[in-house]
């Protein structure tokens, strides 16, 4: 019993620490599993914030980087964080996976400058080390995100010329198009590169070989300029192509055939399969039972489309069927076109539709040119022998043929769809009015008119648009000037004005260096205002608003109102005269200056004691004229246009002549719509004239001129009420040339006698008319246009101007798409010049 209760006393303790340890332990695995809670969630929301990538370790990060562009992951915090991470850590990273890592942002597109410059830094100790793969993807991410290291970029292209010959064929044709995108390809290593291309042309995979065409596009410019076109690597790429043609997606279709029409690339075979699985992927995209992920894989974007219509009209290699069915398409989609795929669209079909009427015209020629020559054949043949099989011969040959026409007609690009599309792309282009800017619509208005489509919402767009982009620039600068003015004093506090009122009324009381100050104060605020008053981002040209004359006249569309901004933007008259007189004042001041020293030294001896208002009013003519030369700087570092070319200026006067734009009451009309800078320049057509005697009369290389050019020219001159002689535009037979430009010196010789005798009268017209007289020389340049009867007697006569002249006219006839006769007439002196050369 006793042994018992003491077991019994002894166990009762030991059961209470047995549960009091089994509380602890609950205790302590419950607050271990909030700690774990806890801590989960403290890193679920570090790692939202970016904050666990900063405690990856290197191989960490590299495989957490290659995993996040291995799924597609477009989240941009958490490539920043990839990049803040790898940029800390870039220098503990091996340089192949530093590599592979620039490789995988410069395909995302992020521009880390801080990774960039951490990269640079840790891979130039490790170059010896890099593998040819390495090279190109360090290459082809700078490249990728265009940033230029010098230091690293020298070195990878040493190495890129080593390592070449162990490359793959995308490997260097990634390198080629990296180089040329960041315009750092000497020419050593663009032969050991390009030579490499050539060699494994046969290895490159789609996306490689329309990486290498753009690239060698690309490069076109800077190897135009020197003179220089590798034909040998074009031919090597093309023949690629030809191969692979197949395996192309819309996106590398576009991409190829951009290239090839900015390389200027005329084989019409390589164009013409371009154009033929262009047509087969259009027709599968119009198939309904493919899967929705192959109609987004073969879907033609369109920018892709217009891209590769405009390539294949350019280079005339369009098939009549791929055009049909890129214009359908076209309409379909024409709501997801922007601005500029509209305009490559719009102006492809246009230049196609009149091509192909061009065509057509020949074909009709032809046959019945064929028809009377049979019909000749067949009276012949009946006198003869009455041959029965050749009868038949010629039946079928006519079957034939309108068989063939019948096909071409079925293919061709009908009228009516082609404004089908011109409408609904005009409707888009309404849509789109806020991004038109000139080109743009004059692209649209020159591919409507050409085909003779006529809009009438655009043609009233694009009167408002001219008038909004040509606006004054000095107005639209006062404009701005007050609105700075007005909002400075907007803002200006109470503070503030009473110093501004102290300021005015020591000015009222007449203090001269108050005076001047303010007016300095004054000057600087009004130069400043107009040096940072916003000019139009786009303006029109000149050669922009002949574009749209020329449009609006194809289309029998009343021009007035545009015409007076035409007149506007012509470049301003030369005054040599002025500058001249300017020049002779200038050294008529020096002189003054320097014969009246002693005389300025005595007055400012004498005027000393008056110093204070003279040099008060000597700071503010000091602050005004610097702010003038300021202003006056301001404006001279404005880009200087080009003067516009000789067709501008003729289109611009044939559309004055066509809209009566002498008369008065239109001229005043047309003036009071438009802004008062183009007003002011529509007065008369002086700028215009004179323009056009410059490029006539004074020509830089020889001007070549149609039949059609110079009678049109002539008709709107003498509307115009100008002198056609003014600008060497002479009618009349060849042959009597020389002795017309005899009789015509010995009239300028015979004024001049006169005048000479009457200079004290006629002093101020002398000079006026000096000029004009002695323009005419025995070497002067003449035009001459002749009636149809005097072309018909071209032939006829066997002289050798006559005959050079016609051998002239039958090349450039062939050589232009349209059928116009070119002339161009030398003087007699000229000609004798060349013959004895």
């Amino acid at each position: 019993m006793v042994a018992t209760g003491l077991t019994v006393a002894a166990a009762a303790p030991a059961a209470a620490a047995a549960a009091a340890s089994t509380a602890r332990r609950g205790a302590a695995a419950r607050a271990a599993a909030g700690e774990d809670a806890a801590a989960a969630a403290a890193a679920a929301a570090a790692a939202a914030a970016g904050n666990y990538v900063a405690t990856m370790t290197p191989a960490v990060l590299t495989r957490s980087i290659i995993k996040a562009a291995r799924n597609k992951q477009q989240d941009r915090v958490l490539w920043t964080a990839f990049a803040r991470r790898a940029a800390a850590v870039a220098a503990a990273v091996p340089a192949e996976d530093l590599c592979l890592l620039l490789s995988l942002f410069g395909e995302v597109g992020l521009r880390h400058g801080p990774l960039l410059a951490a990269a640079a830094a840790a891979l130039l100790p490790q170059l010896q080390q890099l593998s040819p793969a390495a090279v190109c993807r360090a290459i082809q991410a700078y490249g990728q995100l265009l940033c230029i290291h010098p230091v690293l970029q020298q070195q990878l292209q040493r190495l890129a010329a080593r390592h070449a010959a162990a490359m793959t064929a995308n490997q260097v044709a990634y390198t080629f198009s990296s180089l040329i995108r960041l315009k750092q390809m000497p020419y050593p290593l663009y032969r050991v590169l390009r030579d490499e291309l050539i060699v494994k042309r046969d290895s490159l995979s789609a996306g490689g070989l329309v990486v290498s065409l753009h690239a060698a596009a690309a490069a076109a410019p800077a190897a135009a300029l020197q003179q220089q076109t590798d034909s040998k690597l074009l031919a090597a790429l093309a023949a690629a192509l030809c191969r692979k043609v197949e395996t192309l997606n819309p996106k590398g279709l576009a991409l190829v055939a951009n290239a090839l029409h900015r390389l200027q690339y005329r084989n019409y075979f390589v164009l013409q399969l371009l154009a033929a699985a262009a047509q087969r992927l259009l027709q599968q995209q119009q198939r309904q039972h493919l899967p929705r992920h192959q109609q987004q894989q073969q879907r033609m974007q369109p920018r892709d489309l217009a891209m590769l219509l405009h390539a294949a009209v350019a280079a005339g290699a369009a098939n009549p069927a791929f055009v049909k069915a890129a214009a359908a398409a076209a309409a379909k989609r024409m709501q997801a076109f922007d601005i500029q795929a509209l305009c490559l669209v719009v102006s492809a079909l246009s230049k196609h539709y009149r091509q192909q009427q061009q065509q057509q015209q020949q074909r009709q020629k032809q046959r019945l040119q064929q028809q009377q020559q049979q019909q000749q054949q067949h009276g012949e043949h009946e006198e003869e022998h009455h041959d029965e099989e050749q009868q038949q011969q010629q039946q079928q040959q006519q079957q034939q043929q309108q068989q063939q026409q019948q096909r071409d007609e079925e293919t061709a690009l009908t009228k009516e769809e082609l404004f089908n599309v011109f409408e609904a792309a005009a409707a888009r282009a309404g849509c789109l009015a806020a991004e038109i800017s000139p080109l743009s619509l004059c692209c649209l208005l020159d591919a409507f008119a050409a085909a003779g489509f006529k809009y009438g919402p655009l043609l009233l767009y694009a009167t408002k648009h001219v008038a909004f982009c040509c606006g004054d620039p000095a107005a639209a600068a006062a404009a701005a000037a007050e609105a700075a003015a007005a909002e400075a004093v907007a803002s200006g506090t109470g503070q503030a004005a009473a110093p501004a009122a102290a300021a005015g009324a020591s000015a009222g009381t007449g203090t001269p260096d108050a005076a001047a100050a303010a007016a300095a104060d004054a000057a600087a605020a009004a130069a400043a205002a107009a040096a940072a008053a916003p000019a139009h981002a786009d303006r029109y040209s000149v050669c922009m608003l002949a574009m749209v004359l020329r449009a609006f006249r194809r289309l029998a569309v009343n021009a007035s109102p545009l015409l007076p901004y035409a007149f506007a933007a012509l470049p301003p008259l030369q005054q040599q005269q002025q500058q001249q007189q300017q020049q002779q004042q200038q050294q008529q001041q020096q002189q003054q200056q320097q014969t009246g020293a002693a005389a300025a030294l005595a007055g400012i001896d004498a005027a000393a004691g008056e110093g204070g208002a003279a040099a008060a009013a000597a700071n503010a003519t000091t602050a005004a004229t610097a702010a003038a030369a300021a202003a006056t700087e301001a404006e001279a570092g404005a880009p200087v246009e080009p003067p516009p070319l000789l067709h501008s200026l003729i289109w611009i006067l044939e559309s004055a002549a066509a809209n009566f734009f002498a008369d008065t009451e239109v001229l005043a009309a047309a003036a009071a719509a438009a802004a008062a800078a183009a007003a002011a320049a529509a007065s008369d057509a002086a700028q215009l004239q004179h323009a056009l005697q410059q490029h006539m009369l004074n020509p830089e290389g020889r001007l070549w001129f149609s039949q059609q050019q110079l009678q049109q020219m002539h008709a709107s001159l003498l509307t115009l009420g100008l002198s056609p002689f003014d600008f060497r535009l002479v009618r009349g037979p060849w042959g009597l040339l020389p002795d017309w430009l005899q009789q015509q010196l010995l009239q300028q010789e015979q004024q001049l006698l006169l005048l000479q005798q009457k200079q004290q009268l006629l002093q101020p017209q002398l000079h006026q008319q000096e000029p004009q007289l002695q323009q005419l020389q025995p070497e002067s340049t003449v035009y001459v246009h002749l009636t149809l009867q005097q072309l018909q007697q071209l032939q006829k006569e066997g002289s050798q101007l006559l005959q050079a002249a016609a051998a002239d006219d039958a090349a450039e006839a062939a050589a232009r798409a349209a059928d116009f006769k070119v002339v161009y007439i030398e003087s007699k002196q000229q000609q004798q010049t060349g013959s004895s050369s």
